[in-house]
């Protein structure tokens, strides 16, 4: 259970993450 929710943890971070930065490289481009 702990290994799961540390994984669902890990992949939301990286999701924010990515959409973070492509959000900031759509303002640039724009």
């Amino acid at each position: 259970m702990l290994c799961r929710d540390h994984g669902r943890f890990i992949f939301i971070t990286l999701t924010l993450l990515i959409f973070h930065c492509y959000k900031g490289l759509a303002l640039e481009a724009a």
